[in-house]
């Protein structure tokens, strides 16, 4: 009898201790569930078979994945290939891609590996909204590119007017020394202009 309600004891502290850990276990999930739920940015999970494993609300709307999508190869979901290339298991320390959607949207897709013992079990994506920062970056290249031409006309002019001061009449010593101060200026001014230039078709 001792021997029996010492097993039974056993088991049911074992039982006690599953049950507390099954608890700890599923409050995490809850609430890792929540912060997914809740983040803005769309999140990507995939196992080491290259499926999804998950994908928040964010991802849903964001790149039109159903909630059904899970447990389907990357192929079979995902419009965008970079996206998919990016997500594949076979794809660690790939740089982050930039994605651009049909609605004009363009996110920055960083993804990194899940290991466990020493192996990649999946990847997890994230994907940022980098829309406005595309604009101000295209804005700002028509910036330099307009301001760059619209300087290079006057500077042409000002430089033949001064080539041509000696034209008009002699010019002392002082007056020549000024014409030159102001053609040295203008050429300094025009490499300024095409160095400007130069580096907006670099970064296009």
């Amino acid at each position: 009898d001792i021997r029996f309600i010492t097993t039974l004891g056993g088991q049911a502290a074992l039982a006690a201790a599953n049950a507390h850990l099954f608890l700890s276990v599923e409050v995490g999930r809850q609430q890792l569930e929540s912060i997914l739920d809740s983040t803005s940015d769309p999140v990507l999970v995939t196992d080491h078979k290259d499926r999804l494993l998950l994908a928040n609300p964010a991802a849903w709307r964001v790149l039109g994945i159903e909630a059904s999508s899970e447990l389907r190869p990357l192929e079979g979901v995902l419009a965008q290939s970079e996206l998919v290339e990016l997500l594949k298991i076979s794809s660690s320390g790939k740089k982050p891609v930039e994605i651009d959607l049909e609605n004009g949207k363009t996110f920055l897709a960083t993804a990194s590996s899940v290991i466990a013992e020493g192996q990649p079990i999946g990847r997890v994506c994230i994907l940022r909204d980098v829309t406005h920062f595309k604009e101000l970056d295209t804005l700002k290249s028509e910036f330099v590119s307009t301001v760059s031409h619209d300087l290079r006309s006057p500077l042409t002019l000002i430089r033949g007017y001064a080539t041509m001061m000696d034209m008009a009449g002699e010019l002392n010593d002082q007056q020549a020394n000024y014409v030159q101060k102001i053609i040295t200026g203008v050429e300094n001014m025009a490499r300024l202009v095409n160095n400007l230039l130069d580096l907006g078709r670099i970064e296009l």
